[in-house]
């Protein structure tokens, strides 16, 4: 510039920019929760509490209550974004990108992470298959990947994990063929166990770190892999999602047991 001075872009246009990134391809289903950021935005400056956050499409229950948007709650549910993508620059969802895109760089506030379902219900296994590493050892570095991610954020808040879920479907052998979890032959038995690994791996990662895990599977499980409770899940056989009321009751009752009121 002719001044020789560096030119100072205001923070909050620079978080602007960082949403509106031509890199960034946004759906139309992630679109629709970026005015949730702008609300929470304003609410922070405001002096009052927030929590955000990312996941991959589970997160979308926490935002909202009797079809109304929750302003103290600031979600962004990337649909097909996997624990394991989000150490990827290549990741096809885009998830990392979108994430540090959507928390503001200066943010005080607490953040919970969700991520892991696609990972121990399909993409795990289909990596297994296709690199013939043990399913244990993809998981192991699914964990890895995410943790460094999480890591790496430098979040100034309190730190979330929600763990996985029990698997929704007992099989997917009724899925369409364009569903890549037809793909997938294991069990409701063989997933839970992976479920139950990936979660104590994280568990373990999260408690050394001084991050909160949140014990989802322990809560909802019914006892039984293959027979889930039923009522908690949604009727369609494709998806595998639980049902709305109950996965946020049981998310707001582990963030309330350990200190964060919602």
């Amino acid at each position: 510039m002719a001044s020789g001075r560096l030119r100072l872009i205001p923070l909050r246009l620079q978080q602007k920019a960082r949403v509106a990134s031509t890199r960034l391809k946004w759906s139309w289903f992630e679109r629709r929760y970026l005015d949730m950021r702008r609300a929470a935005i304003s609410r922070e400056r405001s002096g009052k509490a927030v929590l955000w956050v990312v996941s991959d499409s589970h997160g979308m229950p926490l935002c909202r209550r009797r079809g109304r948007a929750l302003g103290r709650v600031a979600v962004l549910p990337v649909s097909g974004a996997t624990a394991y993508g989000l150490g990827s620059q290549d990741s096809s969802s885009q998830a990392a990108e979108k994430i540090r895109a959507f928390l503001p760089v200066d943010s005080p506030s607490d953040v919970l992470f969700h991520f892991g379902e696609i990972d121990c219900n399909v993409a795990a296994w289909l990596m297994s298959a296709e690199r013939r590493e043990t399913i244990e050892a993809v998981v192991a570095a699914a964990c890895r990947r995410y943790v460094a991610f999480v890591e790496g954020l430098q979040v100034a808040g309190r730190i979330y994990i929600l763990g996985v879920p029990p698997p929704v479907q007992a099989s997917h052998a009724r899925l369409s063929p364009t569903n890549a979890r037809s793909r997938v032959s294991a069990s409701a038995s063989e997933r839970d166990r992976i479920v139950t690994l990936f979660n104590e791996l994280l568990r373990s990662a999260a408690e050394g770190r001084g991050w909160v895990f949140l014990d989802l599977h322990g809560a909802v499980h019914s006892g039984s892999p293959e027979a889930p409770l039923a009522h908690r899940y949604q009727p369609w056989i494709a998806d595998h999602h639980m049902r709305s009321g109950p996965w946020r009751k049981s998310v707001t009752a582990l963030l309330g047991a350990s200190g964060h009121r919602l």
